[in-house]
This record gives structure tokens, sequence and C-alpha cells, in this order.
């Protein structure tokens, strides 16, 4: 789990709804280095999302149409092709913000 990729989405994605939710379990999934990027099954973030695999799969879409997630489809090793999850890299991260959990921009940030 990735704090910091939980983190990006709470405070800097443009995503609502099932969309978001959908995006903040894959960044639960997310390890410490993004590169790696995650393999969540599609069943899993339904499940997350109290949705059906098919409204998980147009958020998936959404989110590529957003800029905010990469997919690379079939890319697991998996004995069925069929059955191979998806390669998921998140495009948000934390630009110009203060390092805080306020997450606020450093232009706009003031001491208290």
């Amino acid at each position: 789990m990735s704090l910091d990729a939980i983190a990006a989405v709470l405070h800097h994605s443009q995503a609502v709804g099932t969309d978001k939710v959908v995006l903040l379990g894959i960044a639960w999934h997310m390890g410490e280095d993004p590169e790696e990027g995650c393999w969540p099954r599609i069943s899993t973030l339904a499940k997350y999302c109290n949705v059906t695999e098919r409204s998980v799969m147009r958020s998936l879409d959404n989110l590529v149409e957003l800029g905010e997630l990469e997919v690379f489809s079939k890319m697991g090793s998996a004995h069925r092709k069929d059955k191979q999850p998806n390669l998921y890299y998140l495009s948000l991260a934390c630009v110009n913000c203060t390092g805080y959990p306020s997450h606020k921009t450093k232009e706009t940030w003031e001491w208290d």
C-alpha cells in the first residue's frame, strides 16, 4: 500500500463518484515504487466500490480519458489468457505541494 498514492488521489484527482473510488482502490494496491504499477483484478475493484465489473470498466475508461491512469491490458502472468490481470499506473502525483497532509500548494501555503 502506498499512502503517497492514496493522498495524491484524495487531494489531486479530478475524478468523482465511482471513478474516484476505483482510483483509490488502485492506489491502495500500489507499492512504494510507483514505477512498478499494480495488478488488482476488476472483480476486486468492483467489490471495493459495490458496483458491477462493467461499471469498473467504464470508470477505468473515464480515468484514462482524464489522464489520471494508464492501463495495460492482460499483462499479468496466468495460465489462461482470459484470466490475466491488467497492469495499472497512476498518472497523478503530488506536484508543488508542501509535503504536509493538507497538500496545500507552495504558492498558497502560509505560516500560521
